[in-house]
């Protein structure tokens, strides 16, 4: 894929947008942290790049043009997109989700895991669904995949030495 955009043009659609939906350069520079003057500057910058006047200005107030109206609305939905983009991607990252699944004796999770999960794995911190799978024959695998096998109990040979 081919780059389509200076790193600055991002942020100069950026504030266009602020300043369209405050209808106020004023206004766009304090959401954005900037002074109005660069938020002047950096959507004159955008203009000249687009060869089309975005806001009608006068001392006193900016409106949009039509073709800046029609910039706006199409420059809304994509920064809207990008956002909820990165937003699912950050969250994937820091709230653990997807399913586990568990392979564990019935009588050792009722009296050992199950009391800890709601201390450890609050439902407000993971949206970590557990498919508790207890079964009880001790050492027998199960044939389908688990995320975790915890086996509880000695296997035959050791049981083999004790005897």
């Amino acid at each position: 894929m081919k780059r389509h955009f200076e790193d600055l043009q991002l942020g100069s659609i950026e504030l266009f947008c602020l300043a369209a939906e405050a209808n106020s350069f004023t206004a766009a520079a304090q959401v954005a942290g900037v002074t109005p003057a660069a938020v002047s500057r950096s959507i004159s910058r955008l203009e000249e790049r687009l060869g089309s006047r975005l806001f009608v200005r006068t001392t006193r107030s900016i409106r949009l043009t039509d073709s800046g109206r029609t910039f706006f609305e199409q420059c809304r939905q994509a920064l809207t997109q990008l956002v909820e983009a990165q937003q699912e991607v950050m969250g994937a990252q820091a709230v653990p989700s997807g399913l586990l699944r568990i392979s564990i004796p019935t009588t050792y999770a009722h009296h050992r895991l199950l009391p800890l999960l709601p201390r450890r794995v609050p439902h407000r911190v993971c949206a970590v669904p557990a498919d508790q799978m207890l079964q009880e024959a001790l050492g027998k695998r199960m044939q389908d995949e688990r995320d975790l096998l915890h086996e509880v109990g000695l296997r035959e040979a050791q049981q083999d030495l004790l005897l």
